[in-house]
């Protein structure tokens, strides 16, 4: 693989784990929804019911409940209404897993240096007053995180010549002086020559691979003292 794609792939899977760790921001949602205003006026009637109710703790889900406007347009998963301290709080929880985000609502306000509790791990920011969205910052998504470390760990694989490309369209194996085509074809004296090569610098097995793009892999044990020549065998066969 060249070098330059080589380090375009892992700043790629680089950026990807950057970005599964942030969980999408609200502030332009709650807007585009109708605005702080609009979804405090709705969280309103939550807590008229919930106070109805004799203050017990209300949990409405999607799908069971038909939201206002504002806080339909916002998707929530979850509505819930409850009391922290003297605040009367209505959450919305957007992600009820291990890495979960949402906004709590005080319609009615708050004390200044008022923070609504949070799940571990998370931490919290106003997006207006009596608006607060939380995050989850503690890890980032497992399955995506397993994956990208196989690829990351498949690509060094290559690049350091423990395993050839998957990709490649020849494919030729070296054991104990011979040369076995696995993919691909030679022309007939190269294997020969190939064999010659590799014998004179003391190979007993290995592998090398020509992928689409005529990038030539060697495997770790072929010295780079006859990579050179190697491709100039294998790319030249055909001229």
């Amino acid at each position: 693989m060249p070098r330059h794609l080589f380090v375009s792939v892992l700043l790629s899977i680089l950026a990807m784990f950057s970005a599964c760790k942030k969980n999408p921001s609200l502030a332009s949602r709650v807007q585009a929804a109708g605005g702080a205003d609009a979804l405090k006026a709705e969280c309103l009637g939550f807590i008229a019911a919930y106070e109805a109710s004799s203050g017990k703790k209300m949990n409405l889900f999607s799908g069971q409940t038909n939201f206002p406007p504002t806080i339909a347009a916002l998707q929530p998963r979850a509505v819930q209404v409850g009391r922290q301290g003297s605040v009367i709080l209505v959450h919305l929880g957007f992600v009820t897993g291990p890495h979960p985000y949402g906004i709590y609502v005080a319609p009615r306000g708050c004390p200044s240096d008022f923070l609504p509790e949070r799940p571990l791990g998370s931490t919290i920011s106003m997006l207006a007053e009596g608006v607060f969205e939380y995050r989850d910052n503690t890890g980032i998504n497992m399955p995506l995180l397993v994956l990208g470390t196989l690829v990351v760990l498949t690509l060094i694989a290559i690049w350091q010549g423990f395993v050839p490309p998957p990709h490649a369209s020849t494919l030729i194996r070296f054991r104990d002086g011979v040369v076995q085509v696995r993919r691909g074809q030679l022309r007939a004296g190269t294997s020969e020559h190939i064999a010659d090569i590799l014998r004179d610098v003391g190979v007993s097995r290995g592998f090398i691979a020509i992928t689409p793009g005529n990038w030539v892999a060697f495997s770790r044990s072929i010295p780079p003292t006859v990579h050179q020549r190697l491709r100039n065998v294998l790319l030249n066969q055909w001229a």
